[in-house]
């Protein structure tokens, strides 16, 4: 599972097929939305 979390706010997001995709989609997310912090757990 993903979560984005800002200020206090935290929006879960699907699961991904893979860790790899998952990975990619937070390289995009950090190139579009940076100050966001993005992590997987």
């Amino acid at each position: 599972m993903m979560k984005l979390k800002r200020t206090g706010e935290v929006v879960y997001f699907q699961d991904y097929d893979s860790k790899e995709a998952a990975e990619m989609a937070v390289k995009v997310l950090n190139s579009v939305a940076s100050g966001w912090e993005f992590y997987i757990r």
